[in-house]
């Protein structure tokens, strides 16, 4: 691969594309058989964890061709190794009210057996309750301690009982490492949708007024708390099944087009992005 791309011009790379899926669908035909055979350990388990993910069953194989045919053979099994790992804490501080889980106790809801292979677990059950599993990127660690920092303070002041945030529960703390996976936060049932994909031509002009009513009251609550959104975007915004709008994702940084980088994370940058989103609302609706 990495040869095919140092000599392929712009022009190739498509053709290189195509060759590469050829090549993956060559070398992956003999491991068909075994595919069909093999079952992870959990497949029978009633609880599909955390775990589970993080340190999935993991074989090595490799091709040879004898005879002018591919025959794979397995050399060895492959040590447990985490696919998510972290941040570290440094010096931060928890709030007190939320609780530090392991992976082993944090269940995932599947719709289908076979997202348990595919999909990193979001909807999961931690005690009980049903959360929304943010990963942490283990690359980033600022954004992550920022994240945290500011659900805390919303924890404290109770921001999330005046207006339409997310509350934070607890965090996934992976005992091998002793290094966060992840957030657990309250599951807000969106089927997915943010504003950018739920306003449309057609969305009417009571429903664009209820959201810029509920994004200015739940931003003019944050600033006045001290807190900065930061990323702020429609995508950043969602709308659940009673059709209200939630700010999430505090990670911070910005985005070209909504956030000038010059005032990114500040309360400047916050009112430029929401009036961004206000004259997108404001745009005139389809009327049937």
């Amino acid at each position: 691969m990495r040869l095919m791309n140092s000599i392929c011009d712009d022009e190739d790379y498509e053709f290189a594309d195509q060759a590469e899926d050829d090549l993956h669908c060559w070398a992956l035909g003999p491991f068909n058989p075994i595919f069909d055979q093999i079952e992870p350990a959990f497949v029978n388990q009633q609880r599909y964890t955390l775990q589970d993910f993080l340190y999935p069953e993991t074989f090595h194989y490799s091709v040879y061709a004898i005879d002018e045919t591919l025959h794979p053979c397995l050399n060895y099994e492959v040590p447990r190794k985490p696919l998510l790992n972290g941040v570290g804490l440094n010096n931060f501080s928890l709030c007190s009210t939320w609780r530090i889980f392991r992976p082993t106790e944090i269940e995932s809801v599947v719709s289908e057996q076979n997202e348990m292979f595919s999909k990193s677990p979001r909807k999961v059950f931690a005690d009980g309750k049903l959360c929304f599993l943010k990963f942490l990127d283990r690359d980033d660690q600022r954004a992550a301690i920022r994240e945290m920092t500011i659900y805390k303070s919303i924890e404290i002041l109770g921001l999330d009982k005046k207006v339409k945030l997310p509350r934070m529960y607890g965090v996934v703390e992976d005992k091998l490492n002793g290094r966060i996976v992840g957030l657990l936060l309250s599951w807000i049932n969106c089927r997915n949708k943010t504003l950018a994909c739920a306003l449309g031509p057609e969305t009417s002009s009571t429903l664009r007024a209820k959201w810029d009513l509920q994004l200015t009251t739940t931003l003019n609550c944050l600033n006045e708390a001290g807190i900065v959104w930061g990323d702020v975007k429609p995508a950043n915004i969602l709308i659940d099944e009673d059709e209200d709008a939630w700010i999430i994702d505090f990670g911070g940084g910005y985005t070209q087009g909504w956030v000038g980088k010059d005032q990114m994370e500040t309360t400047e940058g916050d009112k430029a992005g929401l009036l961004k989103i206000k004259e997108l609302l404001r745009q005139t609706p389809y009327e049937a």
